[in-house]
């Protein structure tokens, strides 16, 4: 609200009501004005006198204009006579002239000449917001300035002051008044510290604040709207809306660079920046929210736009994030997670995505040298390196000549290093460089689901659906299949272990005793029932069976004879006849075994436990029984049942 007293009538501005008038001196009201009738917006800001005409500058409607002595209306100021905006923040009446603070523009009306001036532009004097307020500071007190001034604010903390007693607002001496300083702008998008000084993104600007005198410093016009920022060195990259790639130097504030579509880049809208220097270039990767990346180099005083890379499908077009390890950049999308590209080589590398799958049925586990092999059935087989932390490619069907499909259920790794994967229909191995197919008969009858995997030197032997099936390494022919028409308890075997020339087959319904020399069934062992598993493994003469809810069978393998079981109970050696999982430690005659209790590990030469892990205990990370145990290096690797999620947990076995 404003008001003004002039030859004894009151005038009130009431926000959205125009102005209210009183008589002072017979006490009487007078008519309101507002749109109505005479104003042309009612929305008065404020009260101004020149001559005999009352000024009023308006939110919206530019000046309104009245002759209080000849008491008449004048014609109102506005963007159709040559006023900059209709959105007046002020008005000055000083040296004889008029100055109208309109948008982001100063203009001064001439009394004499009754002509307006072309508009200029405050970002000239160095506001970098829109007008805030006009002030008219006359020189008429002790410490009032010697000439009249008009003085201009953005609201910034900042004040322009005009020598208004100057022929011409161009010619207008000026100076600044630093009351406060402020940013440009409040929505601020991105911000980065370069040295002392924190950069921000507002609007078209990009802001900078000196972390050492804690003031705002003049803001950098860029001319587009700015989204990000990133730095390196003394160089300070900023990206745009639809403006490109510009370049800044961080200790002059000067655009030094703009690269756009017309140097390469895949497009002018840039959502993401990150930096790699190198001993020889810069590389400077950008994203484009829907058109894909591009790189940009700089190397020995040339930028250039070596490659970009556009992507089509749904979930690749929409580019959230950027970030770069090593000689990689990695790409948040929406929709197809993680991608990567390789700086040196310029290629796409395979994207890490989630797996999607939470109740994988199998999830075998294997080492192969440096890399962790986790196959999730219906996904593939995830590998990462430990050496580095890097995953790496997922194999999968989806890649031409590898898979047969994408339900992993075991994974093998033999003495020449080479991979072997069972699925659900067929096995394949890879050799360090191809996929090379396991030869079988396709018909019902011949193996085609592999269960479980094991190798000597020659032959890797398989679990299937067909008995225990055995392939030459070298040659990946398929040779002799055990199953019941030779002895075996069941035909489905579910899990094998080589020992000598003894190959071990575990079904549902007991353990099958193969003697590979003489190619026969020498033996079974059938528990009376059925167990949900039968894990084997063989330390030095005897192979330990896990039968799920019934304990640890033992074979002698020189005598050809059973041991005694180990059971739970009392005097017994577990702490649960739920055995799911074993695996032989890293130190010699020493057994883990996994089950609904926990971990144990077992002295197998004097029959006692050297350490319980409950499924109570801190070091106990998983959900679920343990289904699987791999021991490397200190670290033993378990996996939990299908419905207990994908993921592999760690115990560290120094500590």
């Amino acid at each position: 609200m404003a008001t003004h007293i002039q030859n004894s009538i009151l005038y009130v501005s009431i926000w959205d009501e125009g102005v209210a008038r009183w008589d002072l001196a017979s006490g009487q009201t007078m008519t309101t004005w507002t749109t109505v009738n005479w104003l042309s917006s009612d929305r008065v800001t404020s009260f101004v006198v020149e001559g005999t005409r009352l000024l009023m500058p308006t939110a919206g409607g530019g000046v309104a204009r009245y002759d209080y002595s000849g008491q008449y209306w004048l014609g109102t100021w506005s963007t159709g006579n040559g006023l900059a905006s209709n959105d007046v923040h002020g008005v000055a009446h000083s040296g004889g002239r008029v100055f109208i603070l309109s948008g982001d523009s100063i203009q001064e009306y001439n009394p004499v000449t009754g002509s307006l001036s072309s508009p200029l532009l405050i970002s000239s004097y160095g506001l970098s917001r829109e007008g805030l307020d006009l002030i008219d500071w006359p020189s008429t007190g002790e410490r009032s300035p010697a000439l009249p001034w008009v003085m201009i604010s953005d609201g910034s903390g900042k004040l322009i002051a005009l020598n208004s007693s100057s022929q011409a607002v161009l010619s207008s001496e000026s100076t600044s008044i630093l009351l406060a300083s402020g940013p440009s702008g409040s929505e601020m998008r991105d911000v980065i510290q370069v040295g002392q000084v924190a950069w921000v993104t507002i609007g078209e600007n990009v802001d900078r604040f000196d972390l050492a005198s804690y003031r705002w410093l003049d803001p950098i016009a860029i001319g587009e709207e700015t989204t990000k920022l990133a730095s390196a060195g003394n160089t300070v990259w900023v990206g745009t809306e639809e403006g490109g790639l510009v370049e800044i130097d961080a200790h002059t504030a000067t655009i030094n660079n703009t690269i756009t579509a017309a140097d390469g880049l895949a497009s002018d809208e840039i959502g993401g920046i990150a930096v790699r220097v190198t001993a020889a270039t810069v590389d400077v990767v950008v994203i484009h929210p829907t058109d894909g990346v591009s790189v940009v180099t700089y190397q020995g005083g040339t930028i250039s736009v070596p490659y970009t890379h556009s992507f089509t499908s749904d979930g690749t077009r929409f580019m959230r994030d950027v970030a770069i390890g090593g000689e990689i950049a990695y790409i948040a999308t929406d929709g197809s997670g993680l991608m990567r590209l390789n700086l040196s080589s310029g290629s796409l590398l395979s994207p890490w995505t989630s797996t999607g799958v939470d109740n994988v049925a199998y999830a075998p586990v294997e080492m192969a040298g440096n890399v962790l092999l986790i196959g999730l059935y219906g996904h593939g087989v995830v590998r990462k390196d430990l050496s580095t932390g890097e995953y790496l490619d997922t194999w999968s069907s989806s890649r031409q000549g590898t898979l047969p499909n994408n339900n992993i259920m075991s994974l093998h790794t033999d003495t020449y290093g080479n991979v072997w994967i069972g699925t659900s229909n067929g096995m394949v191995q890879w050799d360090g460089s191809h996929f090379n197919t396991a030869t079988g008969g396709s018909g019902w009858n011949n193996p085609n689901t592999f269960y479980d995997l094991d190798s000597d030197s020659t032959t890797i032997y398989a679990g299937t659906n067909a008995g225990v099936c055995e392939w030459d390494i070298a040659t990946r022919a398929l040779g002799d299949c055990w199953d019941t028409q030779d002895g075996m308890p069941y035909n489905y075997v579910r899990s094998v272990a080589v020992y000598g020339d003894i190959v071990l087959g575990g079904t549902w319904l007991g353990v099958g005793v193969i003697n590979i020399t003489s190619g026969t069934v020498v033996g079974t062992w059938e528990a009376g029932g059925t167990t949900g598993n039968a894990a084997i493994v063989v330390i030095d003469d005897i192979a330990y069976v896990a039968l799920d809810g019934m304990g640890i069978a033992r074979y002698d393998m020189n005598t050809g004879n059973w041991l005694d079981m180990w059971t739970d109970g009392a005097g017994g050696l577990l702490d649960t006849d739920g055995i799911t999982s074993m695996a032989a430690d890293r130190l010699p005659n020493r057994l883990w075994i996994g089950g609904d209790d926990g971990f144990q590990l077992l002295d197998i030469i004097n029959e006692t436990e050297l350490y319980d892990i409950e499924k109570s205990s801190s070091l106990f990370s998983g959900n679920g029984d343990p289904i699987e145990i791999v021991i490397s290096g200190n670290i033993l690797y378990y996996i939990p049942p299908y419905n207990y999620g994908d993921n592999v947990h760690r115990i560290d076995l120094d500590n």
